[in-house]
């Protein structure tokens, strides 16, 4: 993730110009903090995923997959409806100067929805042992990336930056999720049940 959301202000500025870069990245660090919360949860996430892996403990760890899951979507619901509906004021405390960011803050923090799930996800395939599966998805999300941003940002510039990005981590979302029920068979009744 930290690759292709920094390849994409240097884009930016590169495909079109200074003003849409900075625009972008006023937004991408409105929302930063949020990233950090969820990378720092599937941290813990991932510990307790490795110590889990006895049958002893499959409740148990159902249970907390289940409760992780729950709170990343809660807190990215909130998060995204809460800057769609007070971006302007939010912004206006920072400085007025960034209210031409209101657009694209409201469109990046809906990607808060993938990035709350996708390092969920990846610690749930780590905790399986499936580093290279994850290698891959990152080489691919890369790729992907660069391509969509090579065809959005002309067009639409920090727009099109902002669509690259939850068009990717849509597909990440997807792609890990699909692998993860793969190997934790069942795993999305899993997170519906109760």
């Amino acid at each position: 993730m930290t690759t292709y959301a920094r390849m994409d202000v240097l884009l930016l500025g590169t495909l079109a110009g200074e003003a849409h870069a900075g625009e972008y990245a006023v937004a991408m660090r409105c929302i930063e903090p949020a990233y950090l919360l969820f990378s720092s949860v599937s941290i813990s996430f991932y510990s307790f995923l490795s110590g889990s892996r006895d049958e002893s403990r499959r409740v148990e760890r159902e249970d907390v997959i289940r409760k992780v899951f729950a709170l990343v979507t809660i807190s990215a619901l909130v998060a995204a409806t809460g800057i769609t509906l007070w971006y302007e004021e939010m912004l206006r405390l920072i400085s007025p100067a960034y209210s031409v960011s209101g657009p694209i803050l409201v469109l990046l923090s809906w990607s808060l929805l993938f990035r709350a799930w996708n390092p969920q996800l990846t610690a749930v395939l780590n905790s399986l042992g499936k580093f290279r599966i994850i290698a891959g998805i990152a080489v691919t999300n890369l790729a992907v990336s660069l391509a969509m941003s090579f065809v959005l940002i002309p067009r639409y510039g920090a727009m099109g930056a902002a669509i690259a990005i939850i068009a990717v981590e849509g597909l990440n979302s997807a792609v890990q999720l699909s692998v993860v029920s793969y190997y934790e068979k069942g795993f999305i009744m899993k997170l519906l049940a109760r």
